[in-house]
């Protein structure tokens, strides 16, 4: 992705193609209720939570594939967990 330029936040995260996303199934906002906004939103974002914790967690399964499971990796293993705890907590 090097194209000599350097990456900014809207490009990174690709704000625009997000945004786009709450278009519903005619892909134009304006004739969505807010309710109908409200709900493709949030049911999104969980979505994106939950990709997020199935891949902490299978980070977290891979490194205890390895066996002995070194103690430097278990640092990564509480990490992964603290993250799929406080998604979870905080998605409610």
């Amino acid at each position: 992705m090097d194209s000599g330029k350097p990456t900014n936040y809207w490009d990174y995260i690709r704000v625009d193609e997000l945004l786009s996303l709450q278009g519903g199934l005619e892909g134009d906002e304006r004739e969505l209720t807010n309710d109908e906004v409200l709900f493709i939103t949030v049911h999104q974002v969980f979505e994106l939570w939950f990709k997020l914790m199935v891949r902490e967690l299978r980070a977290v399964r891979d490194i205890f594939k390895v066996e002995p499971v070194s103690e430097q990796s278990m640092s990564g293993v509480v990490r992964g967990i603290r993250r799929v705890v406080r998604v979870s907590t905080t998605a409610k």
